[in-house]
């Protein structure tokens, strides 16, 4: 309505230009406030999707696999959350542009750290207890978790980090059961071999009484 007005303004036929730089203020002021307003509510809406992806970052354990890229990325953000108490929104969507990409790559990152260390987590459980003989005393548990780390290696590979952490982590839980379960051979084992040690001393302590009698009688 006003645009209309402000070309009625300056029209050939009524040339009232006074009236028409007053229209044209208020227009300007008018689109001044809508473009504001909508910088506003394009801000709002990335320092959402910014806080919401630094949030994912830390869930997906950048604090221990990331945290140099964590850190600068907070430190960003805090920068953009400055740049909008200060109403500047044309510095909020600009440095938002170029935070979010960052975080995308900071999340990717960290999962694939994440992945990765528990693959490893898994290869050495499984040498671990290879070499406490677990093998030996369990048949077919360490096969099995072999079986279940080489579905995870598959997954890391076809970059399905998140599977790969939820199959490492059954692997993880398995070779933790294979750990109690051996304690108890152990456990049984040594107790067995008391028992068998106890037994042998008792028959030597019977074997001496008797070659002491023997002695004994012969002197």
């Amino acid at each position: 309505k006003k645009l209309d007005e402000l070309k009625g303004l300056i029209s050939v036929e009524q040339r009232k230009y006074l009236e028409g730089e007053q229209a044209y203020t208020e227009v300007s002021q008018l689109v001044d406030k809508g473009t504001t307003a909508a910088r506003k509510s394009r801000s709002d809406k990335l320092i959402k999707i910014l806080e919401d992806k630094l949030t994912t970052a830390v869930i997906e354990e950048a604090e221990t696999y990331r945290l140099e890229q964590l850190r600068d990325c907070q430190d960003r953000l805090q920068d953009i959350l400055k740049n909008y108490e200060a109403l500047d929104y044309q510095q909020v969507l600009s440095k938002g542009a170029l935070l979010d990409p960052a975080l995308d790559r900071l999340i990717l990152e960290s999962r694939l750290q994440a992945a990765k260390a528990n693959v490893e987590k898994v290869r050495a459980g499984i040498r671990q207890q290879d070499n406490g003989k677990a093998r030996e005393h369990l048949p077919g548990r360490l096969e099995k978790v072999e079986t279940i780390l080489a579905q995870a290696e598959q997954e890391f590979s076809q970059d399905l980090y998140n599977e790969c952490k939820k199959t490492c982590k059954i692997a993880l839980d398995e070779l933790d059961a294979i750990s109690k379960d051996f304690d108890v051979v152990a456990g049984t084992a040594i107790t067995d071999a008391s028992a068998k040690l106890d037994e042998a001393d008792n028959i030597l302590t019977q074997m001496n009484a008797i070659f002491e009698t023997q002695s004994s009688r012969s002197s």
